[in-house]
């Protein structure tokens, strides 16, 4: 998966079974591939996606302030001073980070399906 500019060092979550886990907490399981299958079959198209609206997807990030707050999160995360509301926005910024990551999967793949048919 994917993290926007978190480098791996800094990426705050593994996954059981359910919910998502902050770093630091008792370790589960990895994420299941179903888990990820339901994701990507959910987060379909009506039409193929055409290159300008694919290059709009892939511009999509995470902006700097939010970038940071994971940062910071991560940090506490580790040291394991994450208060409940924290570890709730631990989960918000994981399943956005899994929605981009979708998202951005389906575009590259419409841009290299457009290049490799001309």
């Amino acid at each position: 998966m994917i993290f926007f500019g978190v480098p791996p060092s800094e990426r705050l979550f593994i996954a059981d079974d359910f919910r998502l886990a902050a770093v630091g907490m008792p370790r589960q399981k990895a994420v299941r591939k179903t888990d990820s299958g339901i994701w990507k079959q959910v987060i379909q198209f009506e039409q193929e996606l055409s290159p300008a609206a694919a290059r709009a997807l892939l511009k999509v990030r995470f902006p700097q302030g939010d970038k940071e707050r994971m940062s910071e999160l991560s940090g506490k995360a580790r040291g394991g001073s994450l208060t409940s509301q924290e570890k709730a926005q631990i989960e918000t910024y994981e399943q956005l980070g899994c929605l981009l990551d979708i998202l951005h999967s389906k575009a590259r793949q419409a841009l290299n399906k457009r290049r490799t048919a001309s």
